[in-house]
């Protein structure tokens, strides 16, 4: 945060590039699953999962599968869950 005077300050937003094999996107689930086709993916990658834009009945995104430089597969703990949702790969060094 930089301050502008006592009372004002602002903060500036990242600008993340998103699209095939970014970091960040979004995926629709379709019968509470979705796949994640990015090479990013790795072993040791954190994947984060919002929900952006509900839709069916919803349940809790989480990263069933990997496969390390192709795919994730993002699932839904409620089977008819078709939400949008959006993902952020962090790599862990």
């Amino acid at each position: 945060i930089n301050s502008i005077s006592s009372n004002q300050s602002f903060i500036r937003i990242p600008y993340i590039a998103t699209g095939a094999n970014q970091a960040s996107g979004t995926a629709q689930l379709v019968a509470g699953t979705a796949a994640l086709v990015n090479i990013l993916v790795s072993n040791s990658c954190i994947i984060q999962l919002t929900t952006q834009i509900p839709g069916g009945t919803l349940g809790v995104p989480y990263v069933s599968t990997r496969t390390a430089g192709i795919s994730a597969v993002i699932s839904s703990t409620n089977a008819n869950d078709t939400s949008n949702v959006g993902y952020h790969i962090f790599e862990i060094f």
